[in-house]
């Protein structure tokens, strides 16, 4: 990949990213007197060969982009004005859903992605005036969805879970402009099928907008039995604890709500964990637990990873938000972006005290004296947790005998006989830490949290 690929690949990012109402993105990509044509879409990015600048092929390319209609240059079709004609614009437009008609007031959230989920939720008005919410995303075809599962949580009484009003699937990515490729081509091509599925759901509003430290500290431990009852009630673990997951209820705000089970997988009952259920990664990259920092695509996800999440959202939004407000927007800036090595690496140094993170320091709104506590516990636990286990690990290493090695081992390269080639060792797999980790559970965290809240009541 080229400096003007990855150009091109921000410019896709940027267009996507601002813009709801877009199921796909075309860029021209210019090389000399040549041009390669980019199709992006939820599943990935495709790429034709080079076309000549003075060819028909390009001239055709240029008049069909300019004649095309919206839904033709990759815009949704659902969204509509007044005179019932589709449009880009979608504030102020209407979404139809199993014949009821939205009016869109506002766009809530939008993912930053080219590929994935590309989740948006509107803020809209339902037909009574009543302001609900609607969530957009592109699920892979084959999981479990997401209504489903809470319907499941549902019946086995987890409580604080997001209500269902309404769902639909609206189309499949290869009923798209991917249903023209050949079919060959097309399975070639493709990742992943993904449908584009809409839920309806009551407008909540996130949990760093509790005006209330009494009701921010009740309404996480509310979120935090919601999350325990979720895996021991209905065998699910949610597996994207995130700060826009973490929701409260408008009316009464020490209520939690957990939203988005779009990534939650069902444990079996055999009790056998898993990975990705895509090839996508699981989990939203600030939030993931120190262990799940890699590309081990069979790495099991265990109800701690959860948990560890939880803690850092916890501090996310403790070190982030005043009064509801972002302040520190560069805070743990870089949780978000750089290799799984340096964000893991990161997260430690903030973990252990690094003088890197000196000033931190919980937003006037939770600056008290029980949060300072329970922002140091909290690190201890997760730090420490983790910090036994790589102790275990560093001595059954030093236990084992190690393998042969010359001087060039260090390229990655074993040791051989002479004039034979040498062999490049074979990628290490990842250590699979257990299910458990010391003091990292549902009950410690509880603790600590209602013991925090009782010294600020």
């Amino acid at each position: 990949m080229n400096e003007s690929d990855i150009q091109l690949g921000r410019y896709m990012l940027e267009m996507r990213s601002a813009q709801p109402s877009r199921a796909a993105g075309y860029g021209l990509q210019f090389m000399k007197d040549q041009v390669s044509i980019w199709y992006s879409d939820a599943d990935s990015t495709i790429t034709s060969a080079l076309i000549p600048l003075d060819s028909p092929s390009f001239v055709w390319t240029i008049m069909h982009l300019a004649c095309a209609s919206a839904e033709e240059i990759g815009y949704l079709p659902y969204f509509l004005d007044d005179a019932n004609r589709a449009t880009t614009e979608i504030v102020g437009s209407r979404l139809v859903i199993l014949d009821v008609i939205y009016h869109i007031t506002k766009v809530i959230s939008l993912a930053r992605a080219v590929h994935g989920r590309c989740t948006c939720v509107l803020g809209v008005l339902d037909p009574s005036g009543v302001e609900l919410a609607i969530k957009l995303s592109w699920q892979v075809a084959t999981r479990v969805s997401e209504v489903n599962m809470l319907q499941v949580a549902h019946s086995r009484n987890v409580q604080g879970l997001v209500d269902i009003i309404a769902s639909t699937d609206l189309r499949k990515l290869s009923q798209g402009r991917r249903s023209r490729l050949p079919p060959a081509i097309q399975r070639a091509l493709q990742i992943e099928d993904r449908v584009l599925h809409v839920i309806v759901l009551p407008l909540c509003i996130p949990l760093y907008k509790v005006p209330n430290l009494s009701d921010f500290m009740k309404a996480c431990i509310s979120l935090l039995d919601t999350i325990h009852q979720l895996y021991t009630r209905a065998r699910i673990l949610h597996r994207d604890v995130s700060v826009n997951n973490l929701m409260v209820n408008k009316v009464k705000p020490s209520e939690g709500v957990l939203i988005d089970l779009d990534l939650g997988h069902e444990i079996p009952d055999d009790g056998k964990q898993c990975g990705p259920t895509s090839s996508h990664r699981t989990g939203t990259l600030p939030f993931m637990a120190l262990d799940l920092l890699h590309d081990e695509s069979e790495y099991p996800h265990y109800h701690r990873h959860d948990l560890e999440s939880f803690v850092y959202v916890f501090l996310w939004i403790v070190g982030k938000y005043d009064d509801g407000v972002e302040v520190n927007p560069l805070l743990f800036r870089s949780w978000c972006e750089g290799t799984w090595d340096s964000i893991r690496t990161d997260k430690l140094s903030f973990l252990e005290f690094d003088p890197k993170y000196s000033v931190f320091s919980p937003t006037s709104f939770y600056n008290q004296a029980p949060m300072r506590k329970l922002i140091i516990q909290l690190m201890d636990v997760i730090r420490d947790a983790h910090a036994k286990h790589r102790q275990y690990l560093g001595r059954k290493r030093l236990s084992t005998v190690p393998t042969t090695r010359d001087s060039s081992a260090g390229n990655g390269y074993a040791n051989a006989p002479t004039g034979r080639k040498r062999q490049r060792l074979v990628k290490p797999p990842v250590d699979v830490y257990p299910e458990e980790l010391p003091d990292l559970t549902y009950s410690t965290i509880r603790n600590l949290i209602e013991n925090a809240l009782d010294s600020i009541e």
